[in-house]
């Protein structure tokens, strides 16, 4: 799932790139998404059923107690949009695993990607190593292992552990929660040299140490590898599940970034929000940069196919900032309806570009008579602004919702409300905290958009 490119977490060195996070840097080796299918895999080993990466091997397994990996589209909103890989734990300790391996590797390893771990008891384990068990069925081996976390999900809430030696350690405070979206970073340095990395600020990686990031926080800081053997090569990863009595924990993962090197300087560009909102015979764009570095500007790429791309709009780059800034541009599409998919390529001054992740929309037909455009900021903590457009004048009731149906906030009819686009500022800071579905209705229409609230 091309997500969230749409990252809703702190801005990260490694920026996603979104609503993404969640942080994405661009000019990797290699971006995965999940792509558009869906699908369900329950049963033994497979090497086709998720899309082949740029590079390496992608493999799942699902052993005999129960559980699946599922290529969801569409998925949970949060995360994005295209589909997402769901990894559903089993009963006990016959190993569920998502698994890449076999791709370009080095002693040095940079990976990213947004996670949402969810459902009942379970344990969700993350390593990077090199050895058989990033390709077979049994679980890991410590001396294959260079790091390696696990997160244990129990009636006390979200625990994060990291691999120390041969031991567990707790980390504190874990910074993670419960169906809660976040962004994970994490810098991997097996070599003999010291590295240094970008991260806001300038970081210090020791030889044979990594680090971990959660949206944007430094969790875990010059950790020592754990059993992998010095200077070997990094060139497998994986995520597994096990232990959930009612096969019911999941992580849902979106959006992996990997590279095989150590960013050493502050990337050209580091975006870390894009986002397409598709109203009746247009489209807004909306994309975030951290920091620039020659950044020439920003070429819009469309395409109604995804084989096809055409050069829409140029929007200048700022050239070199150290601050955060929005930028905003509007393809007015007329009376075309149907899906479409955008893109952004960054250009440097010296000319060389980098591509971003697609966001597909889907443009409503204007006998709908009724949109309600995706609510913004999303999450939001004080403020909300929800978008109405409507092919005529009519009435329109604005409705709150948890998404256990319990009435949050309803605002009466909007007597007359004129034909076009209406933008309406609410107040949330009183609402719970948590997903809440927003509904507009008219006479003829209801429309519904998820509103996270943090």
């Amino acid at each position: 799932m091309t997500r969230a490119w749409t990252s809703y977490a702190s801005a990260c060195a490694f920026t996603f790139l979104t609503i993404i996070s969640s942080s994405f840097a661009w000019a990797q080796p290699w971006n995965y998404d999940f792509g558009s299918g869906t699908g369900t895999h329950d049963n033994n080993a497979s090497t086709s059923f998720l899309p082949t990466p740029p590079s390496g091997n992608a493999r799942v397994r699902i052993g005999t107690q129960g559980g699946s990996v599922e290529l969801r589209n569409p998925g949970d909103t949060r995360l994005g949009s295209g589909s997402e890989a769901v990894l559903t734990a089993p009963t006990g300790a016959s190993l569920n695993k998502i698994q890449w391996y076999g791709f370009n590797a080095a002693e040095t390893f940079t990976f990213q990607t947004a996670l949402n771990i969810s459902g009942g008891t379970g344990d969700i384990y993350f390593f990077c190593g090199n050895g058989s068990c990033f390709s077979d069925n049994v679980g890991f081996s410590s001396s294959q292992v260079f790091a390696g976390m696990k997160w244990v999900r129990d009636n006390s809430g979200l625990s994060l552990f990291v691999r120390s030696g041969s031991t567990w350690s707790a980390v504190t405070p874990a910074a993670m929660h419960n169906d809660s979206v976040h962004i994970l970073e994490l810098y991997a340095n097996n070599s003999a040299t010291t590295r240094n990395y970008s991260h806001n600020t300038q970081q210090t990686l020791a030889a044979y140490s990594y680090d971990v990031w959660i949206d944007g926080v430094l969790v875990i800081d010059g950790q020592a590898g754990a059993g992998l053997p010095d200077t070997l090569d990094i060139n497998g990863f994986m995520f597994y599940a096990a232990a959930s009595a009612s096969n019911d924990c999941r992580i849902a993962l979106d959006d992996i970034i990997y590279t095989n090197t150590i960013a050493a300087q502050p990337l050209p560009v580091e975006l870390s929000a894009f986002e397409a909102r598709a109203f009746e015979g247009r489209v807004e764009l909306r994309w975030r940069t951290e920091t620039e570095l020659q950044n020439y500007g920003f070429e819009i790429l469309r395409s109604s196919t995804g084989d096809e791309w055409e050069a829409v709009a140029f929007v200048p780059g700022d050239g070199d900032r150290q601050t955060p800034r929005w930028y905003m541009w509007t393809d007015s599409l007329g009376v075309i309806s149907g899906l479409l998919r955008y893109r952004l390529r960054q250009i440097d001054r010296d000319g060389g570009s980098n591509l971003s992740p697609e966001r597909v929309v889907q443009i409503p037909a204007a006998s709908e008579g009724l949109l309600l455009g995706v609510p913004w900021p999303n999450p939001a903590r004080d403020f909300v602004t929800l978008s109405l457009s409507a092919t005529h004048e009519c009435d329109v009731q604005l409705e709150i919702l948890t998404l256990v149906g319990t009435q949050v906030a309803v605002l009466p009819a909007m007597r007359l409300l004129p034909a076009g686009r209406q933008d309406v500022r609410l107040s949330c800071a009183r609402f719970p905290r948590g997903l809440h579905l927003v509904i507009a209705r008219n006479a003829h229409s209801t429309r519904t958009r998820f509103l996270m609230l943090q």
